[in-house]
């Protein structure tokens, strides 16, 4: 997961009435994901449906949290000081240079602790050095406290599947079609554990393939 912040001049605190951002509601999974809330700041030049996108432009809410002033009060000013590591630690874990990943979740912990961001990115970690029980239960731990989040059932279901726990790693797998239908990786990973059949029926165009549960396929 990558953010880039655009970075913008801080301005002077305005009154109220004249605030250069305003309050919207956010159905963002990223947000539970990043321990904030669904009521958000949000600038007045982006319109609300943006905030509604997947993948969430975090850039818009960082812009409109700088607007609020040198003080915008919690959860902002707290993760508005975390958020300044997100493009490094994304570098990191694409080098795999775990150490640096490490330090950076650190500091997005001291500045803002309790998160299912930092637990799944400590699970990313943990699979690159293949500690595969300790990234296990970093994603568990995540999903309890945010279980809308794709990436963190595939990788519990990954997990699961290569430990030889099938019922499990299919549970798994199926709670990340309940958030997301058509979600890929969950699909190849049941038709490989033969929860699903795939069927493709053009060979000219393998990613058209559809996904049938195995009792239909036998009828």
């Amino acid at each position: 997961m990558r953010f880039r912040r655009l970075e913008t001049a801080r301005p002077f605190s305005r009154p109220m009435s004249d605030a250069p951002y305003r309050w919207i509601e956010s159905t963002s999974w990223e947000l539970p994901f990043f321990g904030l809330p669904s009521r958000i700041p949000w600038p007045l030049s982006v319109a609300d449906e943006v905030a509604q996108s997947n993948p969430f432009e975090m850039e818009h809410l960082l812009d409109a949290i700088d607007t609020m002033g040198d003080e915008p009060g919690e959860p902002w000013a707290s993760f508005r000081d975390a958020a300044e590591v997100l493009d490094d630690l994304a570098d990191a874990l694409e080098d795999m240079e775990v150490i640096e990943a490490t330090g950076l979740i650190d500091r997005f912990e001291e500045a803002f602790p309790g998160t299912a961001f930092a637990l799944y990115h400590r699970g990313m970690v943990a699979r690159i050095e293949g500690r595969e029980d300790d990234a296990l239960a970093a994603f568990r731990a995540a999903a309890d406290k945010t279980d809308k989040v794709p990436a963190l059932w595939n990788n519990v279901g990954i997990l699961l599947g290569m430990r030889g726990e099938r019922d499990e790693a299919i549970a798994a797998f199926k709670k990340v079609l309940e958030i997301a239908p058509r979600d890929a990786t969950a699909l190849e990973s049941l038709a490989q554990l033969r929860a699903i059949v795939k069927v493709v029926r053009d060979p000219q165009k393998p990613n058209e393939a559809s996904y049938i549960d195995t009792q239909t396929y036998g009828k």
